[in-house]
């Protein structure tokens, strides 16, 4: 996605380290409190560890599978853009489908998303990828159908979905767990959104951003906030990436050194 999106080197690998291992700063804490063996530096009781990374498959596989998923979508939905082709409507359909069976909670936020992504395609009449839009909701309805069947026939099914009601914590944990990729893509949203051109090429993640962060803080229409949150680093990565390298585009050069390269990554 990287690849599709961000057009220099630099951004691209600010982007995969960011997803692939970004920390925030509330596990930085945990992980000093841990070693100290006592709470010495206050922190939420409620982790909120999906934006910090991807989660390891050996101890929550369902979550690394629906990540992987969501990222093939998104790749077909990208890839679409430039180039429609009907191996992009394909990659879109099975992405949104494993991802949607597998956890359809990440699925709230990313449903909308498209298809308001597709409304905007439309309206600025950029049509020649709108299949790719279609193709991926249909990929949400065999498990959408099969979840409303299990809901209203299985009494042990509605039990579940009542203890599974989250509601969002404080926004300060969700800042600490973004830690410094919060501002950087708050800074690659601007320099997105000042420029026509780039507004249209980083429309998704722009619009996934605001569907999801309305949806963490929709109570009481949406129950289950918390899990809302579940992939939004995905477009903050790639968007903080954005954003460091509007900011400072001399670390480009200067990541020819690997010691230069090892900082930039550190700090974020």
């Amino acid at each position: 996605i990287a690849g599709e999106l961000l057009r220099t080197s630099f951004e691209q690998k600010l982007a995969l380290a960011i997803a692939g291992a970004g920390a925030g700063l509330q596990f930085h804490i945990s992980a000093i409190n841990s070693v100290l063996g006592s709470e010495v530096i206050p922190t939420s009781t409620d982790h909120i560890p999906e934006v910090w990374g991807y989660h390891s498959v050996l101890t929550m596989p369902h979550f690394a599978l629906s990540l992987a998923a969501l990222a093939l979508a998104v790749l077909g939905l990208v890839r679409a853009e430039d180039r429609p082709d009907r191996r992009w409507s394909v990659m879109a359909f099975i992405g949104v489908a494993v991802l949607t069976h597998v956890h359809p909670y990440t699925s709230m936020v990313m449903l909308p998303t498209i298809g308001l992504h597709g409304l905007a395609k439309l309206l600025s009449g950029r049509r020649s990828s709108l299949s790719t839009s279609a193709w991926a909701l249909a990929g949400a309805v065999p498990s959408i159908a099969l979840l409303a069947y299990s809901y209203l026939t299985n009494p042990a099914a509605r039990r579940w979905a009542e203890t599974v009601r989250l509601p969002s914590p404080d926004p300060v944990h969700y800042l600490l767990g973004l830690g410094l990729v919060a501002p950087l893509a708050i800074v690659g949203i601007v320099h997105a959104l000042r420029n026509r051109s780039l507004t249209a090429r980083y429309a998704l993640l722009l619009i996934w951003l605001a569907v999801g962060l309305v949806a963490i803080y929709s109570a009481p229409i949406n129950p289950l906030e918390r899990r809302c949150v579940e992939g939004l680093h995905l477009p903050a990565a790639l968007l903080a990436a954005l954003g460091a390298g509007s900011l400072l585009p001399g670390l480009q050069r200067a990541l020819r050194s690997r010691r230069a390269a090892v900082i930039a990554v550190a700090a974020v």
